[in-house]
């Protein structure tokens, strides 16, 4: 005759308990929420006004060539001339215009504060260069991560006592089961929850200002690839977008035509180069490899969804 008591209701009420704790474990543990945005983005033959090249390559991850692109830019608007003669020589002709970010590159470029008439030689191979460029790279993706307009890893929150919460209820079931051996599939039951290690990436939402120039840099990305040959645009503010997103040859099909001088520098920097897949898998400029560093999920601080 079984003596042991009749435990199962006090068990399956403790194994209630450690489900309203875990489902609590689970709720408080989600990642914040971005802003809303569209399933996918609208195409933009313009790019986003008040924002330098360099800012917008980082945001999207297209950084490859963003040096390249941010020398055209400031050529075509008019603050850098090149000389014809030898287009890797460059001039600075109006610093007025420049935005932080811009000045603070062509500073790179010149080899100290930037003044009308300042020069300078670009050439892939100058290793001074290419470390300036380094310094204005990292200090553009601090800023893009400051102002929330990337990903970048939050702190995992720590919910120790609710982890302390299982276990002891994992230890009460046991001695529950002791007594009454129908209660040991409510104990395994809590010691797997109170054992398991979620592995949750978290990471801090993009600002409203940043999913909306995320979304719009994408859409004047699939400008560039999807848009009829035929469709009207000003295509001379979207020649420095062309050479990030490594899609100049469908610009110039479109109709756009550089300066002679500044074609021959893109060629000789490498911007002018067909794109390959990803921004991690293109081939890069003469700096390419002081624009990106770190790995898929740790890329220079900031954090890339898996399925982004």
């Amino acid at each position: 005759m079984d003596t042991s008591p009749d435990l199962l209701g006090t068990a399956l009420v403790v194994l209630a308990v450690g489900f309203a704790i875990e489902v609590l474990r689970i709720v408080r543990e989600q990642p914040p929420v971005d802003p809303s945005r569209p399933t996918w983005p609208t195409r933009h033959a313009t790019p986003p006004p008040g924002t330098s090249v360099l800012v917008g390559a980082h945001v999207t991850r297209w950084r490859r060539r963003s040096a390249t692109a941010q020398v055209a830019e400031l050529v075509r608007r008019g603050a850098l001339r090149l000389d014809p003669r030898d287009p890797a020589r460059v001039e600075v002709v109006d610093v007025h215009g420049l935005d932080p970010v811009e000045r603070l590159f062509v500073a790179a470029l010149v080899g100290g504060e930037p003044h009308v008439g300042s020069r300078a030689h670009l050439r892939a191979d100058d290793t001074a260069l290419a470390g300036r460029i380094e310094g204005v790279q990292a200090e553009v993706n601090a800023l893009v991560l400051e102002q929330g307009l990337r990903y970048r890893p939050a702190p995992r929150p720590e919910r120790v006592w609710l982890r302390l919460a299982l276990l002891a209820l994992t230890a009460l079931a046991v001695v529950l089961s002791v007594q009454d051996p129908r209660c040991w599939w409510v104990a395994l039951s809590l010691a797997f929850a109170a054992l398991l290690h979620r592995r949750r990436e978290v990471v801090r939402p993009l600002t409203a200002e940043g999913a909306a120039l995320r979304d719009h840099l994408r859409g004047v990305h699939d400008w560039l690839r999807f848009a009829d040959l035929d469709e009207r645009a000003d295509l001379g503010p979207l020649l420095p977008w062309a050479v990030v997103y490594g899609d100049l040859r469908a610009w110039r099909a479109r109709g756009g035509e550089e300066d002679p001088a500044l074609r021959v520098l893109l060629t000789d920097l490498g911007g002018d180069r067909e794109g390959a897949g990803s921004e991690d898998e293109q081939p890069g400029d003469a700096w390419g490899d002081q624009a990106t560093g770190g790995s898929r999920k740790e890329h220079d601080g900031a954090y890339v969804p898996s399925a982004d």
